[in-house]
């Protein structure tokens, strides 16, 4: 950050900032490091392209240690990942209309222009020199702003709600699909929730406690749509030789990052979780339209 002579109020960079967006069409947002971002979603838009791809786009293209926490470098964390390479990207949540948190990232100037590249089509040539464009503005901006001034901003900007926020999330895990269990492995390696849970059919109360999966660990539609779970089918051959169909169900990548947010959630969720464990005990080889129906009149 360049601290110069020239100094500017808060209110004139508040308008040098809708300036930008004004004029280049493009919602560029402040960084925890001080320097502009973009939310994927607004590249989903301006592309044309679905979030949900750009997002398994985004984790196909940048290496782990390009997620970055600002941890890392602000705090002095020791043994922290560490790259040469100048991208950055964070993890971060965002409310659907529906009142559901869903992931999202947020890119820096040369991840967004690197995600960009390997991006063809009319839109993302017409919108590349709008973002090249909006990014230097905000850069060219940021140096005129000194550290107290930023700092004063930053506070103003959050509690005034604009998109110029920080972006402080935790680095998480670039996840790949995963079967149920070697998700539970992955979080029992928390002390905590190992106390919690510390058996994988406990994992499993959980998930359908939460209504991810229903009895036989099938997925649950509204789950399934979410891009919380999905449903596979393998092709396996008995010891009679005859073959069969195995059904497994895989927790998404969304949906581990979902529960990556939520971990103290599920520890707290345990309470109910043993209810449901000890229902399970009394309605052993009943079928799921009957436990619904005693469950519904209170008899269990």
């Amino acid at each position: 950050m360049n601290t110069t002579t020239e100094t500017l109020t808060d209110s004139e960079v508040q308008a040098e900032y809708s300036k930008i967006q004004e004029l280049h069409k493009v919602e560029v947002k402040l960084g925890f490091d001080s320097s502009g971002w973009i939310d994927l979603r607004c590249i989903a838009a301006d592309t044309g392209r679905l979030h949900k791809d750009l997002m398994k786009r985004v984790r196909s293209r940048f290496q782990a240690v390009d997620f970055w926490n600002p941890e890392d470098e602000i705090g002095g964390r020791k043994n922290a990942p560490t790259s040469t390479r100048p991208y950055k990207v964070f993890s971060e949540e965002y409310e659907t209309s529906q009142g559901d948190l869903r992931p999202t990232y947020s890119l820096n100037k040369a991840a967004c222009y690197y995600l960009l590249m390997g991006m063809t089509g009319k839109k993302t040539e017409a919108i590349h020199d709008a973002y090249v464009q909006a990014f230097e503005a905000m850069d060219t901006l940021l140096k005129r702003i000194s550290e107290a001034q930023l700092s004063s901003l930053q506070s103003q900007m959050q509690t005034a709600g604009t998109n110029m926020k920080l972006a402080q999330k935790e680095l998480v895990d670039i996840y790949s699909d995963c079967c149920i269990r070697d998700v539970y492995m992955s979080h029992a390696r928390n002390a905590a929730f190992k106390t919690a849970y510390p058996v994988q059919k406990d994992f499993f109360a959980l998930l359908r406690h939460i209504k991810w999966i229903g009895l036989k660990n099938k997925p649950i539609q509204s789950a399934v749509q979410k891009g919380y779970v999905r449903a596979t089918s393998v092709e396996k051959r008995g010891k009679n030789g005859k073959s069969y169909t195995q059904q497994n169900t895989y927790i998404t990548s969304e949906g581990q990052e979902y529960l990556s947010f939520r971990v103290q959630k599920m520890i707290e969720l345990k309470p109910e979780v043993v209810k449901l464990l000890e229902r399970d005990k009394k309605t052993k080889g009943w079928s799921q339209e009957r436990i619904d129906a005693f469950t519904d009149m209170g008899i269990i």
